[in-house]
């Protein structure tokens, strides 16, 4: 209740966010729930995300996307079950779509400025990534090192064909 005051700013970022992930196609839920918790992050699920704290009243827009991604990424598709950190860095990477220029590239950096700071013995594959105490690596690799990667490739490729291929899983 008492973030009600933020619905009108909540439904434009999530009108934006699912406009940028529409390559993928329709949403795949007959109806999307933001949840507004009382924890702190975010959380994407099936046809609900949650969104906790001050999250819910500042509703950042890659936030948002990244977490409504997850209906795509999330488990639903057979390709990403049981796969690591498949669906979070799926989800990170789709996260930029919704942004500008500018924003995009702050965000490239973060990652590549979080997964240099990585130490070689905790490194690992992404398709292996698990939760970690040290939340600083367990960001870096399972959200920023494949979803840097991806970019890598998505420049090599041109964002078209990717948004085509993942449109596939």
């Amino acid at each position: 209740p008492e973030n009600t005051g933020a619905l009108p700013s909540v439904e434009n970022t999530v009108r934006r966010a699912l406009s940028s992930l529409a390559p993928l196609g329709p949403y795949p839920y007959p109806m999307l729930r933001i949840v507004d918790t009382g924890f702190p992050g975010g959380y994407g699920a099936i046809s609900n995300i949650t969104l906790g704290g001050g999250s819910f009243a500042s509703a950042e827009l890659q936030y948002v996307t990244h977490e409504i991604a997850h209906a795509w990424f999330g488990g639903k598709s057979f390709a990403v079950q049981g796969s690591g950190a498949w669906p979070e860095t799926l989800a990170e990477y789709a996260s930029t779509w919704s942004l500008g220029p500018e924003e995009a590239h702050a965000a490239r950096k973060r990652w590549q400025e979080a997964y240099s700071r990585v130490d070689a013995k905790q490194d690992r594959p992404v398709s292996t990534s698990t939760w970690t105490a040290d939340y600083g690596t367990h960001y870096a690799v399972t959200y920023a090192k494949g979803a840097f990667i991806l970019t890598l490739l998505e420049a090599q490729l041109g964002r078209a064909l990717m948004q085509k291929s993942l449109a596939t899983l």
